[in-house]
């Protein structure tokens, strides 16, 4: 099982002290409980706990998943959050509800940790509620400031570390923690440490806190003395952890917590100050350029950002994260915000980051047909947090929707969502924001209609496509009827993928026409357009249709767009597979997936999989190969099949990929029986329900299938150059296809001659086509 990398609790970063006995004590409750909450306030190490817990005992439950929730904001976002920790894939429209139970009941043991659920207490208890209920093999385990209220829930309240001697050094685990988070920040500390009574002092008024004391050690480790803290602590006021306790945590430790973050923050610079609220405004990581962008001005010059956040991150008031990212502990993200609101200029602050982020997204949109493509989906991808905190802002008043719904249209234009997987996501909000919008009759309001309408065609949803198709032409007519390019994109797409009809070629080619002169904002647009032209070609259009391929393939390698590279790739393998050629087919199929895996996509792996299926099945019906053959193509098409059902795909509603299917499962029944076929298709299924990723490697390696006596004894050799004369192709187009001189050549058709009894290329042309006439490759 595969999480999502923004999913996983920090551990094994700074070493964990104490807590042994707690430890021991949680995994044991674990094996005997479904539902665990860790209850403490806000700095007592819960998530910590947590993850020491993984590290440890995770072995013993399975899978774990780690859902984060300190980054979700917004109600409804839980569902979302867990399935991409989970590392599903979710395309469809059904409910996100329904899609997690199936997945989870198709994945036998699964420890869930929920991580930080106190501001969604409410969703993420009744998400816990019915999940427990419905999915018996599920294990949770979450942390909170206050339990969830779910029936059979189990509470571990996460007490302070102890301040008592627990050890033969005779420190304290707070002690120990102070201890060896100073020697981390440069403290030379030794048994006769010269202010041990102050020190000691420290530990007490910590109340045993571990975020209180990792704070306290940065300063000491600034060269502040024990004696000095206390002092600016308010003269070591120590606060009684025996004391006020409620149902919502124990309220001396928020006292605590409050205090020392007051004491941080005063200790600050007032630059440092200005600067620790406004970044409270990011939802989870951020960049330097982010900070500088949103950040800077009133105060603080944008060339002095750089040195202020390494300030941060030495006061461990922010930390600093893998890929020159940074994010915030919730308690001191917390803090920040209030500090902000207190300012008064957290709108100006929230005006800045939806600007930073509405300008990236149109320059994703713009741009990504370039070598730029993978970072710019990786740079969304890094920032969807952000992304979505920024349109969910927006939508708040009715004069910042416009601006919400251009970002979530430009995302969309970049085709993030397929490539996250997170297409009915993508679709949902983009769906609501222009709801809200309201915009008039025009050429924005189709562009967007035509786009959701697409989305939802290429998940399979026929019915929701039609509907949106019939809505935009009204909408055209009602403006018009001038030209509208996403319309006339959105119309050849229905055509090919709804209707199967011819006329996706010409719409398509259309399209192409009307985004390239709409200019090179449209580049994007124009590569997709090419890229359908392509596939139309293949799927529905003749030979000749062939080229449209071909430069779809030698414009995409020329941007070094290396996600669209695939895609040509795929499209490149239509026209063989269709026309009887299945083994340049898989060869190009193959090289598609093998990309993809590369990229950590999750949209184009279900199709090239899907497409090495039927290329796999069609051969083996021409080479005539055995049950083993047959079986490992099955194999091939459980799993592909599996993934697809698993992301939401309903291929029922792509008219050429349910044809190709259903040709391609037919040929292979022709070979196995019912028992056999549904066997060996189980075993394929499996595999990918297991674990998707070692399905697709297994996929990765397969060969194209041969055999070196094949159809009345033709060598492998002999039988591509015949398919290959069948086809058409020149003696010197044979050696440049297959990489051999043009005398090899001659002398394999001179031998192949010999073994057919024939001496002309027109008698092997009509021998293939008597042996096609029985294969599964023909079109039908």
């Amino acid at each position: 099982m595969r999480g999502a990398g923004r999913n996983q609790l920090a551990s094994g970063l700074t070493s964990f002290v104490g807590r042994d006995g707690l430890l021991a004590d949680l995994h044991d409750l674990l094996c005997r409980s479904r539902l665990v909450t860790l209850v403490g306030p806000g700095g007592v190490g819960k998530s910590r706990l947590a993850a020491e817990l993984k590290r440890r005992h995770g072995g013993s439950f399975g899978a774990v998943a780690v859902v984060r929730l300190v980054e979700v904001a917004e109600a409804g976002a839980v569902e979302r959050e867990m399935a991409a920790a989970l590392g599903m894939v979710d395309h469809s429209a059904r409910p996100a509800y329904e899609g997690l139970v199936e997945h989870l009941r198709s994945r036998g043991e699964v420890l869930v940790i929920l991580d930080n659920c106190e501001h969604l207490w409410e969703e993420v208890g009744e998400l816990v509620g019915g999940l427990i209920e419905d999915v018996p093999s599920l294990r949770i385990m979450a942390t909170s400031r206050s339990y969830l209220g779910v029936a059979g829930e189990h509470l571990v309240q996460v007490p302070p570390l102890s301040l008592t001697a627990v050890d033969q050094s005779g420190h304290s685990e707070a002690m120990t923690l102070l201890v060896d988070r100073m020697r981390a920040a440069g403290c030379v500390v030794t048994d006769a440490f010269a202010d041990e009574e102050s020190l000691a002092e420290l530990v007490r008024w910590s109340a045993g806190l571990p975020l209180v004391l990792e704070l306290i050690a940065v300063r000491l480790g600034s060269g502040l003395s024990p004696a000095k803290i206390l002092e600016r602590l308010g003269g070591g006021r120590l606060l009684s952890a025996a004391n006020a306790r409620s149902s919502r945590g124990v309220q001396p430790h928020h006292k605590t917590l409050h205090h020392v973050l007051d004491w941080s923050w005063n200790l600050c610079t007032p630059a440092q100050q200005v600067l620790l609220a406004r970044i409270s405004v990011f939802g989870g990581s951020f960049d330097l350029d982010a900070v500088e962008a949103v950040c800077s001005g009133g105060g603080i010059a944008r060339e002095d950002v750089v040195d202020l956040m390494g300030e941060l991150v030495q006061q461990s008031l922010v930390a600093a994260a893998s890929g020159g990212r940074y994010r915030q502990l919730q308690p001191i993200r917390e803090y920040g915000l209030r500090r902000l609101a207190d300012s008064g200029e957290e709108p100006r602050i929230r005006a800045a980051h939806c600007a930073y982020f509405r300008q990236m997204a149109e320059a994703a949109a713009t741009s990504w047909f370039s070598p730029d493509e993978v970072r710019w989906l990786n740079q969304i991808r890094s920032d969807l947090h952000n992304f979505r905190a920024a349109v969910n802002h927006c939508a708040t008043a009715p004069e910042t929707v416009p601006v919400g719904l251009e970002i979530q249209f430009n995302l969309t234009r970049a085709r993030a969502w397929f490539f996250f997987g997170m297409l009915n996501d993508g679709n949902e909000l983009l769906h609501r924001m222009l709801t809200l919008a309201d915009l008039p009759v025009g050429p924005e309001r189709i562009g967007v209609t035509a786009l959701l309408g697409f989305n939802l065609l290429c998940r399979g949803d026929q019915a929701g496509a039609t509907k949106c198709l019939q809505l935009c032409r009204e909408l055209a007519r009602q403006a018009g009827g001038h030209e509208v390019p996403p319309l006339t994109f959105f119309a050849g797409s229905h055509a090919l993928f709804a209707d199967e009809s011819e006329q996706a070629v010409p719409l398509l080619k259309q399209a192409c026409a009307q985004f390239a002169a709409a200019g090179p904002g449209f580049r994007g647009e124009h590569a997709m357009a090419e890229l359908l032209a392509a596939i139309a070609g293949g799927l529905v259009g003749t030979p000749a249709d062939a080229q449209l391929a071909d430069q779809n393939l030698v414009n995409a390698e020329a941007s070094g767009a290396e996600w669209a590279i695939s895609w040509a790739l795929w499209a490149k393998g239509l026209t063989p597979l269709v026309h009887g050629d299945p083994r340049t087919a898989f060869g190009y199929m193959r090289e598609a997936l093998s990309r993809q895996i590369t990229l950590r996509e999750k949209w184009g792996t279900l199709w090239s999989v899907e497409g090495m299926s039927w290329a796999m099945a069609s051969l083996i019906t021409l080479l005539q190969l055995d049950d083993t053959a047959a079986r490992q193509a099955v194999e091939l098409q459980g799993g592909a099949e599996q993934l697809q059902k698993d992301s939401g795909i309903t291929i029922g509603g792509l008219a050429p990929m349910r044809r190709l299917r259903d040709q391609a499962r037919k040929s292979m029944l022709a070979l196995l029986d019912e028992a056999d076929y549904a066997a060996a298709y189980e075993r394929g299924a499996a595999l990918a329900r297991g674990n998707s990723e070692d399905f697709l490697a297994h996929a990765l390696k397969l060969g194209v299938p041969t055999t070196e006596s094949s159809i009345d004894g033709l060598s492998k050799r002999q039988l591509e150059v015949a398919l290959l004369i069948a086809d058409g192709h020149t003696t010197k187009e044979i050696a440049a296809k297959l990489y051999l001189s043009t005398r090899t050549i001659e002398g394999v058709i001179q031998s192949l001659f010999a073994k057919l009894g024939v001496t002309r290329r027109a008698a092997v042309a009509a021998w293939v086509t008597a042996q096609r006439s029985h294969g599964s490759h023909q079109r039908t």
